[in-house]
């Protein structure tokens, strides 16, 4: 998210952002559904205009489809893309094309649930500490059934498969009460047990210094 202070309007300094895993974005299209993407904060944009947008990142030889609507079918489209040198233009004058990008900001005036996990990809039994934010009691589960109803602001866990976890908010009036985080395996992993194991090793003291 940027806020509209450069020229006009264009993006100008970035407010607030979100990694997304592709991961995330290519299982949303296999369950034919859009990817929503929750802020780990209250977003400060004190009511004044703003643009949200996507910034990807790919390796050489990789290639990527975005969709948008057909020319002309948004009237006064206000679509910006920025070049290699970091400059803004709007679409109509980078493609000759009125179009859009099909990314639409949910607000609300009650703050919601929002979690910030420490890591989103992981290798089996690694620790991911998921902080959340926006309520006064929170409720934890995972799809495993392994975390059940667990209680406070704060959950640490080891997963050794792919796993959603829930956070629910209550004690106050909220937009959006719960928040669903995946923690996903990276995959083709070899020596397993010896990343378990070493996974388990804890060093004192620390930190640790010589005799």
């Amino acid at each position: 998210m940027w806020n509209s202070r450069g020229p006009q309007r264009a993006p100008g300094s970035i407010i607030e952002r979100k990694v997304v895993l592709f991961k995330q974005i290519k299982e949303d299209i296999a369950n034919n559904r859009p990817t929503n993407i929750v802020f780990d904060r209250e977003t400060p944009v004190f009511s004044q205009p703003y643009q949200v947008g996507i910034e990807l990142n790919y390796l050489e030889g990789d290639s990527i489809a975005i969709q948008s609507s057909l020319d002309g079918e948004s009237t006064n489209a206000t679509s910006w893309i920025q070049n290699e040198s970091g400059t803004w233009s709007t679409y109509a004058v980078a493609f000759g094309a009125n179009i859009a990008m099909n990314i639409e900001p949910m607000v609300g005036m009650n703050p919601s649930v929002q979690v910030s996990s420490s890591k989103q990809l992981i290798y089996p039994g690694e620790e991911v500490t998921l902080n959340g934010r926006g309520a006064s009691i929170f409720s934890w589960n995972t799809d495993d059934g392994k975390v059940q109803n667990f209680a406070g602001p704060q959950l640490i866990i080891h997963p050794t498969v792919t796993t959603v976890v829930t956070s629910t908010g209550s004690g106050l009036e909220l937009c959006n009460k719960v928040a669903n985080t995946t923690i996903y395996i990276r995959e083709n992993i070899t020596g397993l047990e010896d990343l378990l194991s070493a996974n388990s090793i804890s060093l004192y003291p620390n930190p640790g210094q010589t005799s």
